[in-house]
């Protein structure tokens, strides 16, 4: 008891009595106890964390779904477009996988409007139809008069189409772009058929002067007219497209000769 007591001598009674290695537990801490933290925390971050954004997975469907898995990536587009002769800055598109340059409309030989390709092929057609029947009634005497308006309108067909290729030279000399052929040849059909009519409608058959002036006359309008071209341009699809039917007809006169010579030959050697 005398021991107890005198171990308790001087030791405050609000103390706290020691651990059983006898070092004295630290008193309480923070405002209530009056003592000091043994070291400071850091204060917690009430606010929650970004998520971090998912990692992109190669496999995932959609990734590469605008990728064209047929691109090729050995020419330069541009290197291209200057050996095709497309002026830089020429938008390109694509249609059914091929590139397809979108020209300026100025610079287009053809342009839609003037009526559509079944009207003016209509239209074409029943003038072609009034060139034959005039090419019958204006038939010599002997000549068969169905046979010449069959044979008109081949002529009026193949002429469309040398039509066609003299507005092909004709852009090409202008530095303008044929793309609509279809249009192009109906408007060609009509311009030609007109100058069959106008051919025929000499009024006589001797009068070939009234006639080709007539014929000349409509083919030029209708040129004019439906391809919206100026009159020097009209002049060089017209002087095109008389080249183009000079060599025809020179053609035409070289087989024919070919093949009465090619007949006469062995009469003679016989």
């Amino acid at each position: 008891m005398g021991q107890d007591s005198t171990s308790n001598q001087g030791q405050p009674s609000g103390s706290v009595p020691p651990t059983s290695s006898g070092a004295p537990l630290p008193e309480a801490c923070g405002p209530e106890g009056g003592g000091v933290q043994p070291y400071e925390l850091a204060p917690v971050d009430s606010t929650p964390s970004p998520t971090s954004p998912p990692k992109p997975q190669i496999v995932k469907p959609g990734l590469l779904a605008d990728f064209d898995e047929d691109a090729d990536f050995d020419h330069d587009p541009e290197v291209e477009q200057a050996k095709k002769g497309i002026p830089p800055g020429t938008k390109l598109g694509t249609k059914s996988g091929e590139a397809k340059a979108t020209i300026d409309p100025s610079r287009l030989m053809v342009v839609p409007g003037r009526g559509d390709l079944k009207t003016l092929a209509m239209v074409g057609g029943g003038v072609a139809l009034a060139a034959a029947v005039g090419a019958a009634f204006n038939a010599a005497t002997g000549q068969n008069r169905f046979f010449v308006a069959v044979s008109l309108i081949f002529d009026i067909a193949m002429h469309t189409i040398t039509g066609v290729g003299a507005i092909g030279l004709a852009a090409a000399m202008l530095g303008k772009v044929l793309r609509n052929f279809e249009l192009a040849g109906a408007r060609m059909l009509v311009a030609t058929a007109l100058f069959a009519l106008g051919f025929q409608l000499n009024f006589n058959a001797s009068a070939h002067i009234l006639g080709l002036a007539l014929a000349a006359g409509s083919y030029f309008l209708a040129v004019w007219f439906l391809f919206r071209l100026k009159s020097q341009d009209t002049l060089v699809v017209s002087a095109f497209h008389f080249a183009l039917f000079i060599l025809l007809y020179l053609y035409q006169w070289i087989a024919v000769w070919a093949s009465s010579a090619a007949k006469a030959a062995p009469a003679a050697g016989g």
